[in-house]
């Protein structure tokens, strides 16, 4: 049987919302308080995806960096790995 996959490149841009509670200080005297908030943590994406040309199964694999400021000062990647059905 002949193999008619083909290979993709893949490049995405992302954003992933954090909910948090941060606690902020008055002071000795006053306590304080912890506020809430969302944060945005942008991504980028490049990686490779093998697709059969009827649509079938396909996989992919990526690496992500992500740059979050406040929580950490350099870039985070991660790896991805993915498998799913196109129809």
């Amino acid at each position: 049987m002949k193999d008619d996959s083909k290979m993709y490149v893949e490049i995405k841009a992302s954003s992933t919302i954090a909910y948090y509670k941060k606690y902020l200080s008055l002071g000795a005297a006053h306590g304080g308080y912890y506020n809430t908030t969302y944060k945005y943590i942008p991504g980028f994406s490049l990686g490779i995806r093998r697709q059969a040309p009827n649509g079938w199964f396909y996989y992919h694999i990526n690496m992500q960096i992500s740059y979050d400021k406040e929580l950490s000062s350099s870039i985070v990647p991660m790896l991805g790995l993915g498998i799913g059905n196109t129809f």
